[in-house]
Parts: structure tokens; sequence; C-alpha cells
């Protein structure tokens, strides 16, 4: 669980840790890509951006500001990413030097890409099998999984992952402890978007379930959820769950 061992914490906000710098950068293939049985480990800005979809799976990701990232507002248009995220290990989030991060996989349905012409919808994608612990040096934007985009998702499975301690090892601010194992944000226009059968363990604190919208796209069911945030929630940034800026259990 400690990982001081293995990377240099202090590098945090170097020069060279921009957001244009990753250890994969996949922007095309076209759902025809596999990445299986790599460690990486410490990417500048990321580890992985497999754009358009496709297997990524058996992988070890050790502190990665963003370890995966499906989806992409520069995609060519009119193509729908999917695909599969299965069996991998994430350990550890950190910053970069321009944005406060710790995220472990961010899927983006993009409605009209980058300059016009045409969609990038998510499509037949399943998140499986993975585990995610110990976000221990992000500072802010911490979520395990994070489903978001202007455009609607189709299809898209998440089950039997386990999220522990996907939070911060201190609050400096007590009364602030916003920090998600999942934030799914899906339309209300989506379909076929279903959340079960995971694990998602907070005893650090932090939200185990979140949603910048009603979360009305998204069907949400049988997980077994636990946070050391107070339940009931005492104040708004606090607490086991949050449903478009409300505070509920």
């Amino acid at each position: 669980t400690d990982l001081d061992g293995l990377f240099n914490t202090s590098s945090q906000g170097a020069p060279e840790s921009t957001i244009f710098n990753r250890n994969m950068y996949l922007s095309h293939g076209f759902g025809n890509t596999t990445v299986r049985g790599n460690i990486d480990a410490n990417g500048a800005s990321g580890g992985l951006q497999q754009r358009m979809g496709g297997v990524c799976e058996d992988n070890l990701f050790l502190q990665n500001p963003i370890s995966v990232t499906f989806g992409s507002n520069q995609n060519d248009p009119n193509e729908y990413v999917g695909g599969t995220i299965r069996n991998n290990v994430f350990l550890g989030g950190r910053d970069i030097d321009t944005q406060v991060q710790g995220t472990g996989v961010s899927v983006n349905s993009i409605a009209d890409i980058q300059g016009g012409g045409g969609h990038s919808l998510i499509r037949d994608l399943e998140i499986s099998g993975n585990i995610a612990a110990h976000q221990d040096f992000g500072t802010g934007n911490i979520r395990w999984l994070l489903l978001q985009g202007d455009g609607p998702m189709e299809n898209v499975s998440v089950h039997d992952n386990i999220v522990y301690n996907w939070a911060r090892p201190t609050w400096p601010n007590p009364d602030d402890q916003r920090a998600h194992g999942m934030r799914i944000n899906p339309l209300a226009s989506s379909t076929g978007v279903e959340i079960f059968d995971n694990i998602i363990q907070q005893p650090g604190g932090g939200f185990c379930m979140a949603s910048s919208n009603d979360a009305a796209g998204a069907s949400i069911h049988d997980n077994i959820y636990w946070s050391a945030a107070p339940d009931p929630p005492d104040i708004w940034s606090r607490g086991w769950f949050s449903l478009s800026g409300s505070v509920d259990m």
C-alpha cells in the first residue's frame, strides 16, 4: 500500500509534468486497439489514452493522474467508441503541474467533436473485474470511474469492480471530502447504462457514488457501499452519495 519507495512524489508540478505528455497516446485504431499486460506508471499527465476504444485488460496502472481514457472530442466524426476495460489494477493517482487530478478511468461521450462535423458517442462498453485502491497523492478531481460527456451513451455495463480507499489520506479542509469512488453522469437520453455488483469502500472518507445530474440515464443496483464519511451526511460536501449537488443516503 505504500508507493513512496517506488515513485518520487516530490516531482509533482515539475515542468515536464504537462497535459501534453502521456505514456500511451493512442488517437486512432477505431476500436481495434488492444492494450494488454502492461505496467503503466507515473505518466506525466496520464497513462493510457485509448481514444477510439478497444480492449484494455490485464494491465497494472501505478500513480497516473488519469490512468485510462476512452473517448475524445478530437476523434474522427460519427464513430462509436466501445470495447472492454477489464481485469486491470489501479494503484494511486496524483496531480499534474496545471491541474489537480486523481482519476482512474475517464469515459467521454461527445455529441459534436471539436470543430464540428459529427459525434463520437460511447456504445457497447464493458468495465468489469477491475481493482482500484489507495489514491494517495491527487488533491482534486478524485474519482476512480468518471462517465461524462454531452452525448448519450448506449449499452454501458459497469460490474464486479472493487474500489477501495479512492479518496485522500488527509483532508486539509475537514468540511470538504469530495472524492468519489464512481462519478456517473450519463444523460437521461442514454440507454442501457447499468452499474451493478460493484464493491465501493471508502475507509478514509469520501463519497462512494456521485452524479452531477439526476442520474436518470443509468440503472444503479446491487452494489455494496461503505464510507467513513457521516451517514446520514452532515454537510453538502461529505457523505456516502451525492446526486446533482444534493447529498443523501
